[in-house]
């Protein structure tokens, strides 16, 4: 089962970078892999597309047009992210709301299940741990997912 998770930064904003994380499970055993980029995504399409691969999802934030807070240039990099990835990869892109995430997928249990370090790679507000943050959340509320979840979470607690 191999999920990757975005986390769209603001291409405008000099030091902010987007990360994308990517983990397979196996069993009791995971891969995790991370990348990070500054600027827009389209400038990046063709290492976008290898890192991603053939994944069984993709989890990225839901647009929120209400959200009077979001800068224009976040909100249009977003949009145009979520086109390019539904038009190749279809049915598995899935758009998270993210709110209430930090409460099930605290900085402890990303500690407790050694998936809280960022591997090295410089962000700009420890994005690789959000994208990784998110895609558990994702994996914690889908019945299906839950389950491969919990068989990787439960030999740190065994």
């Amino acid at each position: 089962m191999t999920i990757v998770s975005i986390d769209t930064g603001d291409p405008k904003v000099k030091d902010s970078t987007s990360a994308i994380v990517k983990i397979t499970f196996n069993g009791e055993e995971k891969k995790r892999s991370a990348m990070a980029y500054t600027g827009s995504f389209d400038s990046k399409t063709e290492n976008l597309l290898a890192f991603i691969g053939e994944p069984d999802f993709i989890v990225i934030e839901q647009i929120d047009a209400t959200n009077k807070f979001i800068k224009r240039s976040v909100f249009a990099e977003q949009v145009s992210l979520h086109r390019f990835l539904k038009s190749i990869y279809k049915d598995k892109v899935q758009e998270l709301v993210r709110s209430g995430r930090k409460e099930i997928i605290t900085d402890d249990l990303l500690k407790k299940i050694e998936l809280f370090s960022e591997g090295g790679i410089p962000t700009h507000h420890h994005d690789i741990r959000e994208a990784t943050r998110n895609l558990l959340y994702f994996m914690a509320k889908s019945p299906e997912l839950n389950k491969v979840l919990s068989k990787y979470v439960q030999r740190f607690f065994n």
